[in-house]
């Protein structure tokens, strides 16, 4: 091809950018990348690239996708969730929808603009994926559950502006490690937020600035801002032993639930309110024992598989709870509930895994309560259960359940529970007690075939017995 010619090609070229402007070209290259566009706000438009980003723009709120709400619309992308890998919104956009890019598997990055002020519920809730994104300084509330089960995010720093935060907005974030909480200056009733970082397993601390006017950190711990109310501890702080300050009067509900580490925890005298579940699941955590001021504690608390005993100081009639099995007083006694003094866990069998009809050869043994199904703390405890037989000369069974096989014949072994369960608390079989029968038999003998000795070279005297 000459020059001459290439020129002329280049200059028709150039003819149709100036005849149709340069925006035909960009706008044709640009649909080429879109695979899926729509509206998603009453002024805004969503588009999704072939290479997985969506772009969010225009000015205003985006819809909400939840039905519950005024502005409820269909999600327009619920069947291209699992190829969202990036969302951009664009400046103009001042609110995320509530429930908008939940369970997006393979999002990993947001960028946030400068112009969004408020992530509604559940925005983002499960995306598991989701790691990379920065809060914009213009943000001022973050709705229910809005990064709920994001188990990759690591790091969160909750701007300045912030004034509104709701429950469990990053629950479930297993790999969060580092929590900042800006200085934010319009924060009445902020405090009142709580079980913001509930079941992060791995935070150990969060750190908040001086300049905030309703909270504060306390030795990592979140707290409100007089540290008299205890707001959030922290389940992955590794302490074995936590003494909280004597300045506390409150433990928000859930505000030390499902602690990994701590064995030991000081309520100090001064505090008078506990709230729902707010020492619960604490897995390692060895006792409870509640000061003379306490005033007020709600339910749900004592429910530690690990706890050995409870102890009341105060005035209090405390329910005490069943969800891992019952207790009883100082003097072995079934109780419900707790006044002054101590209550110990123990826990019911309510089934086993086996038949109930066992076969032993003489002299063989079977430990019965390593099959028994239990609800409760101290499932090795065997002083749970009695056992009987009807038949010791046939087998016998001692107080840990260890039937052993005596001589030929058949026996029942009777299990029981050694305490009776209260009525009324849900159990399925509030009177526990197994008949297993045990057969026993002679073990079969082994016969090994006679040698019969070589006879070669051998002389026999006699004679031989003929055959009739």
């Amino acid at each position: 091809m000459g020059i001459k010619k290439l020129k002329v090609i280049l200059v028709a070229v150039l003819a149709i950018f100036i005849t149709f402007g340069s925006g035909f070209s960009l706008q044709t290259f640009a649909a080429e990348k879109v695979i899926a566009s729509g509206k998603c706000g009453d002024n805004l438009k969503w588009e999704l690239s072939k290479e997985g980003v969506m772009t969010i723009s225009g000015e205003g709120e985006m819809w909400d996708f939840i039905e519950d709400s005024e502005t409820y619309h269909e999600c327009p992308w619920s069947g291209q969730r699992n190829s969202i890998k990036k969302v951009v919104f664009e400046p103009g956009i001042i609110y995320v929808g509530s429930l908008a890019f939940a369970s997006c598997e393979n999002l990993t990055n947001v960028t946030f603009s400068e112009t969004i002020t408020f992530v509604g519920n559940f925005a983002f809730l499960y995306c598991e994926n989701l790691e990379n994104f920065t809060l914009p300084d213009s943000l001022q509330g973050i709705g229910q559950q809005a990064f709920c089960g994001c188990e990759k995010i690591t790091k969160v720093v909750i701007p300045d502006n912030v004034t509104f935060l709701d429950s469990e907005i990053f629950g479930r974030a297993t790999a969060l490690k580092e929590v900042y909480i800006g200085g934010n200056k319009y924060a009445e009733g902020y405090v009142h937020s709580n079980c913001i970082f509930r079941f992060c397993t791995s935070l150990e601390k969060i750190d908040v600035s001086p300049d905030n006017i309703a909270l504060t950190s306390i030795d990592g711990i979140l707290y409100s801002k007089d540290g008299k109310c205890l707001v959030q501890y922290p389940a992955g702080r590794k302490n074995k032993k936590v003494v909280l300050p004597s300045t506390t009067k409150e433990i928000m509900q859930f505000g030390i639930e499902g602690a990994l580490y701590m064995e030991e925890l000081v309520l100090p005298e001064g505090l008078e309110t506990i709230g729902v579940c707010a020492i619960s699941g604490c897995k390692k955590l060895k006792y409870l024992s509640f000061p003379s001021t306490l005033t007020t504690l709600e339910s749900g608390n004592c429910q530690s598989e690990g706890i050995t005993y409870v102890e009341n100081k105060s005035n209090l009639i405390i329910d005490l709870p069943y969800g891992y099995g019952g207790w009883i007083d100082e003097k072995g006694k079934v109780v419900t509930t707790l006044g002054k003094g101590k209550v110990y866990p123990i826990c019911f069998a309510y089934g086993v895994e086996q038949s109930n009809a066992i076969t032993l050869n003489i002299g063989k043994s079977i430990t019965v309560p390593e099959q028994v199904n239990y609800r409760g703390r101290e499932t090795k405890n065997k002083d749970l259960l009695i056992f009987s037989s009807s038949n010791p000369k046939v087998a016998t069974v001692n107080k840990n359940g260890k039937i052993t096989a005596k001589s030929a014949g058949k026996v029942k072994i009777t299990i029981q529970n050694r305490y009776t369960m209260p009525k009324g608390i849900g159990m399925e079989d509030n009177s526990f007690k197994l008949t297993i029968t045990v057969t026993v038999k002679e073990a079969k003998k082994n016969i090994n075939k006679l040698k019969i000795s070589s006879i070669k070279n051998r002389k026999y005297t006699g004679k031989a017995i003929k055959p009739k």
